[in-house]
């Protein structure tokens, strides 16, 4: 990772990141360590922003970011704000032709818009937390243009039963609805808005809803550990509390993090659904490719699919549904 800066025409300096949490200075030929920039975050757009607060506080007149990505668009503009700064701060994409884009520009936006930028960004979906279908960021800025604030998200002293509230009331007007609106009552508000249509000829598609509660709660989990890391940004570490298997995350035992869809005790379906749904797998190994509707869904089969959901059934969901059967049966008879 490459800043450029110059506080004058005959003063130019070249800040250079790796993997050491020092990075160096290039100016001249004259290569320095800049240990009164030492940073510990792990993710380069953090460090960017950092690095471009600390060049302008300490007179850098202009300043180029190389760098194609919306989340450190975002950080730059809002730190840009924040911090009041006046510097000409240019962000230019490394590929040939695309369009450079001019911070100190950008930054004619209210006050309030520009501090709820963050959050707003992680709960409409970034590089690290995904996005609800249908919803993009321009009705994400428009909502937030209209006074729908995101205060909470990522503030480490929330309560989060407050930051979940605080974004579902932002996401409800985002579908359009009321911002009183629970993520349950939105999901069924929006349903029925869309089966009234005259035009219809069959039943929206899931995707097209909001999620449920449950899932919606650990996006928030994510947007909120993620805007906690970004507001952070001007430290030299990210906060001591931001541990991801706390955040919506959970760690394989290669230690890669991946993000918890539901917690572990809910269903992604009602039970009453699961035996609804089947397959008719009947090969010498069941279940075993995605041809398998019950795969495609990423559910368990059952007694009523072609593989009866017994022993010889390949499906990983069944292996894990039995399981837990057999583990209540233990506890049941245990008791």
């Amino acid at each position: 990772m490459i800043n450029h800066y110059e506080k004058n025409a005959n003063e130019n300096e070249f800040l250079l990141t790796s993997e050491d949490p020092i990075p160096v200075a290039v100016r001249e030929g004259l290569v320095t360590n800049k240990n009164d920039m030492t940073n510990t975050h792990e993710e380069a757009d953090v460090i960017i922003v950092n690095q471009m607060v600390y060049a302008a506080k300490r007179g850098a007149s202009n300043i180029s970011i190389i760098c194609d990505d919306t989340d450190v668009f975002v950080l730059l503009l809002h730190f840009y704000c924040k911090e009041e700064l006046n510097c000409t701060v240019i962000m230019q994409s490394p590929i040939k032709g695309r369009s450079v884009i001019d911070i100190r520009a950008s930054a004619a936006i209210s006050e309030s818009e520009s501090q709820d930028l963050p959050a707003m960004h992680a709960l409409s979906g970034s590089d690290t937390t995904s996005y609800l279908f249908g919803i993009g960021k321009a009705t994400a800025l428009k909502v937030l243009a209209k006074g729908q604030h995101l205060n909470l998200l990522g503030e480490r002293a929330a309560i989060m039963d407050d930051v979940i509230a605080e974004a579902a009331s932002f996401i409800s007007v985002c579908y359009g609805m009321k911002s009183s609106m629970s993520m349950s009552e939105l999901r069924h508000a929006v349903w029925a808005k869309k089966m009234a249509n005259a035009r219809i000829t069959s039943s929206p598609k899931l995707k097209n809803l909001p999620p449920t509660q449950e899932a919606f709660t650990q996006h928030v989990y994510r947007a909120h550990l993620q805007t906690m890391i970004w507001k952070s940004a001007l430290c030299s570490a990210p906060p001591s509390e931001a541990e991801p298997t706390l955040y919506g995350w959970t760690k394989k035992e290669d230690g890669q993090l991946s993000p918890v869809t539901l917690p572990d005790h809910v269903s992604p379906v009602p039970a009453y659904i699961l035996q609804m749904i089947k397959c008719t797998c009947t090969s010498t190994r069941p279940c075993s490719t995605a041809r398998c509707s019950c795969i495609a869904a990423q559910l368990s089969c059952t007694v009523f699919c072609g593989c009866h959901a017994d022993a010889i059934c390949n499906n990983s969901h069944t292996k894990v549904a039995v399981l837990s059967n057999e583990e209540s049966g233990d506890e049941a008879t245990s008791d």
